[in-house]
């Protein structure tokens, strides 16, 4: 009597789906983009198609060439590795005219189809199926900038106030002044030494022209070998943790009025040999600290979900040729259930981290 081993069986069907899943990969991203998007016909809207900005209210969107009577659903998705997407308006029933209209609600067009990045619109029936789809881009309308300027004529000592300040202000993609950052919000201003160790900090408020002063810092003391090129920087104020926004250099001393030194163009030995941004084989790294941080954040969550997929295709492959052997069998079962384990481990991670980075501590 042959026996049924059900876990023989469900590991063989995990390792087909892999293989027809990734075939389905394959095909979809060899395809042209023409194919992937036929059908949709001409897309118009109000305000018309491709004007859309980050302060547009869509008040609706028109897909052409359908036939009359049919009904359709739009869905809504957002660029990105972990974005969910929506219905938007419910169901729609395509008009004689051949065109089936969606009417976004105002809380669904200005927070969702608008936001700043991709986005990528689709046609699907009553069960979910994609029809067509279209693929469009939103320009940040406005970005949060700020300077800072230190006015020390010579090196400053421990127990001197930091001279300056600097200003909040939002600029538009061309870099033109749009407005000042509202008049009582607070900023963070603080003091980091030539380790990158901060050393004093201060939470200020702007002025109605978007302006903050750097003199509530104080030079904190130091030892022989501290001296040199501190950094004095700012940024929105957060509950936790510090992001910065601009920087600027101050010198500090352990003599009053000592004479500020003249820094090498490139920051001498030791410094920044890169500028804003450092060319790699893996593209071009910022080497502003959050920047770099997203980046290489963003680098190894593509390399961990490579590798995972790597080895849920060696494990399939085992399976698939284990020939009734229990070792490979079981081999090749451990592999898919471990790839699959960290994928959901690396799903959840950074779920909780934008959780937590963007609902509560309100990093951007």
């Amino acid at each position: 009597m042959v026996k049924f081993n059900i876990s023989h069986f469900l590991f063989r069907l995990i390792a087909i789906s892999v293989f027809l899943s990734l075939a389905s990969l394959i095909t979809l991203f060899t395809l042209p983009q023409s194919t992937y998007a036929a059908g949709c016909g001409g897309v118009s809207s109000d305000p018309p198609w491709g004007t859309w900005t980050e302060s547009s209210n869509v008040n609706a969107i028109s897909f052409g060439g359908f036939v009359p009577g049919e009904q359709w659903k739009l869905f809504h998705k957002e660029d990105g590795f972990l974005a969910i997407g929506e219905y938007i308006d419910g169901t729609q029933t395509v008009q004689p005219d051949r065109k089936v209209t969606f009417n976004p609600t105002s809380a669904e067009s200005t927070t969702h189809l608008t936001k700043s990045g991709g986005h990528t619109l689709s046609i699907r029936d009553l069960i979910g199926s994609e029809f067509c789809s279209v693929h469009y881009n939103i320009s940040s309308a406005e970005t949060l900038i700020c300077d800072i300027t230190v006015t020390a004529a010579t090196s400053l000592a421990p127990g001197d106030s930091v001279p300056g300040g600097g200003n909040f202000r939002y600029v538009d993609p061309a870099g033109k002044p749009i407005r000042n950052y509202e008049e009582g919000l607070q900023v963070d201003v603080w003091l980091t030494d030539r380790a990158g160790t901060e050393r004093a900090s201060i939470v200020t408020t702007v002025n109605a022209s978007g302006n903050y002063s750097t003199s509530g810092i104080i030079i904190p003391s130091i030892t022989t070998g501290e001296e040199g090129e501190w950094r004095i920087r700012a940024g929105p104020h957060r509950l936790f943790g510090k992001t910065e926004f601009c920087a600027t250099a101050v010198f500090v001393s352990l003599v009053p009025g000592s004479p500020i030194p003249t820094t090498p163009p490139g920051g001498g030995a030791g410094g920044n040999p890169c500028g804003v941004t450092c060319e790699t084989a893996l593209g071009d790294i910022p080497v502003e600290a959050q920047k770099f941080a997203t980046t290489i954040l963003r680098i190894g969550i593509g390399l961990a979900g490579g590798i995972a997929l790597i080895i849920m295709v060696i494990g399939s492959i085992r399976v698939l040729t284990s020939s009734g052997d229990q070792q490979k069998l079981a081999g090749g079962r451990d592999m898919i259930v471990g790839a699959l384990a960290g994928l959901l481990f690396l799903i959840f991670s950074v779920l909780i981290l934008r959780f937590i980075g963007f609902s509560i501590i309100g990093f951007r």
